[in-house]
């Protein structure tokens, strides 16, 4: 990647401001106050954005410290680089009241979107951390050389703990973190559902139950209804047949007295003219005596088969009408015994239908209470990403150690060139205590000069910029070189022309800018005006 052209419309001091950049060293001169940082700043907000705090953090944080006094809407620029063989343009409007961005492919005209990540993809992956921690470089910040040693360390237990060369696996364990907790989520809310669907059942469960219960309950009193109506039929028919028969005894005896009367009666009458036919048998009428003793017996005979036959018609009579009665009495009690009995078998189908959607729904809370398919998804998924977690773990340690061991070369090699081989082996321990070797013989930091441990960080940064970045990035050194003696500078500055891309040199002394034209390396001299 190459930075080729900047315009910054206004940006702190900055403002309607064109500047070129070319391939290899550039350097960016002007004295104190001039911008130089500010245009560092500038760079870093073309690519990355302006970060904004809250409260009153926002009174010092990156936007407000470049927001323009005059003129806040024109808070803005644009920014144009090489890579891949095609060049892209970059626009950002910083004002927080029009904050836009674009990203846009000169070459070929394709509109590429910064948000979606079209930007670090063309960075090579590179974030705002390995930005700051690569690439963009400054002087070590403090005032005693204990305390600048200190600060040293610290950059490399940051280094080892956050970006010590396998940013890829951190962010792909941040990855696999966010993934797990979207599937804990997922079960949790599955298990919601679950426990919400179980609470449904359990209410219909109850229910079905309540009216199964209810169902027996009519079935019972039904069938002891009907139970009690047949035993009631059973004794009415057994009273009622001897109520018939004693019915007929007292008609046989009432028929029988009545009987007994005509026939005396009818016997008196017979008698009295039979009598009569005798007297009349004296006298000198031959045929009164006979006509009156049959008219003696004709009363006798009439009265005896009227009385026969008055009482076999009353007994009949009577016989029927109860037999009627009783008929009808017993067609009735069966009619109600057969409507409770289809009664009783309407109860027992309700009932087995109420109890066959109890069992279905007891073994659907029963399929629903185990682990359903979509639990076990979610179990078997987050079990995935623990064992892809603990994987990545190890990989990374495995990782950290290899780039430990490239890191630690190249940068023996960088510190090597620039020291003229005095320094040529380093050590660096677990607790991040970095150990020079001069002729086999162990020197602490603490027992260098400052010069010294201002390049043993300028090779460490080199380092760990080549081992991060998958492509050769700008490299921005701000005010690097200020405690740099001479053969320091020039050795420095013969390496990065050697080490190739590009190289913007912030400085606010001539003499980079005149040691490179007395070694006779190309430059691009750019001047900042206080």
């Amino acid at each position: 990647m190459k930075l080729t052209y900047l315009w910054i419309q206004r940006f702190g001091k900055l403002k309607e401001k064109e500047i070129f950049l070319e391939d290899g060293i550039n350097v960016i001169y002007g004295p104190n106050e001039s911008g130089k940082s500010t245009l560092h700043s500038f760079i870093r907000g073309m690519l990355f954005g302006m970060t904004r705090y809250r409260g009153r953090a926002s009174r010092t944080d990156p936007y407000t410290r470049f927001e323009p006094w005059e003129r806040p809407a024109d808070y803005a620029g644009s920014m144009k680089f090489e890579s891949g063989g095609k060049e892209f343009r970059i626009d950002r409007n910083f004002y927080k009241n029009d904050i836009r961005e674009s990203l846009i492919c000169e070459t070929d005209g394709e509109q590429l979107s910064i948000s979606h990540g079209d930007l670090e993809m063309l960075l090579g992956g590179i974030n705002e951390s390995i930005y700051d921690n690569t690439i963009s470089i400054g002087q070590l910040r403090s005032e005693t050389d204990e305390g600048m040693v200190r600060e040293l360390q610290k950059y490399m237990a940051n280094y080892e703990g956050a970006g010590s060369g396998d940013v890829d696996v951190q962010r792909a364990m941040e990855r696999l973190k966010k993934k797990k907790k979207e599937w804990e989520i997922r079960k949790q809310e599955c298990e919601r559902r679950q426990n919400r669907q179980i609470e449904q059942m359990e209410d219909r469960i109850g229910y079905v139950r309540q009216e199964k219960e209810a169902l027996e309950h009519q079935f019972s009193n039904v069938q002891a209804e009907r139970k009690r109506t047949e035993s009631e039929k059973k004794k009415q028919e057994t009273v009622g047949g001897d109520r018939i028969k004693d019915n007929r005894g007292k008609n046989r005896t009432g028929n029988t007295r009545g009987t007994n009367q005509i026939l005396l009666m009818s016997m008196l009458v017979g008698a009295f003219l039979i009598l009569s036919g005798l007297l009349a048998a004296k006298t000198e009428i031959p045929i009164l005596p006979i006509c009156l003793q049959i008219a003696g017996v004709l009363p006798v005979l009439f009265a005896f088969v009227a009385v026969i036959r008055g009482k076999h018609q009353s007994v009949d009579k009577e016989d029927a009408d109860r037999s009627f009665t009783q008929k009808q009495d017993n067609d009735n009690i069966e009619k109600e015994i057969a409507h409770m009995k289809g009664r009783e078998e309407e109860l027992k189908q309700q009932i087995a239908e109420k109890e066959t959607i109890l069992q279905n729904l007891l073994e659907n809370r029963e399929e629903v209470q185990g682990s359903s398919e979509e639990l076990q998804n979610c179990d078997m998924e987050i079990k995935s990403l623990e064992l892809a977690m603990e994987t990545l773990i190890g990989i990374s340690g495995n990782i950290r150690r290899k780039i430990g061991r490239k890191l630690r070369n190249r940068m023996e090699s960088i510190l090597s060139e620039i020291t003229n081989g005095k320094y040529s082996q380093i050590i660096i321990d677990e607790d991040m205590k970095i150990t020079l070797y001069e002729r086999n013989h162990p020197i602490s930091l603490y027992q260098l000069s400052r010069g010294t441990v201002e390049q043993v960080y300028f090779a460490l940064r080199m380092a760990v910029g080549e081992v991060l970045c998958g492509e050769k990035m700008p490299v921005l050194l701000d005010d690097v070189f200020a405690m740099y003696d001479e053969e320091r500078l020039q050795e420095t500055l013969k390496w990065l022309s050697h080490r190739g891309g590009q190289a913007l040199i912030f400085t606010c002394h001539k003499r980079e800018a005149q040691m490179l034209s007395n070694m006779g390396i190309k430059m691009n001299y750019i001047k900042l005006n206080k």
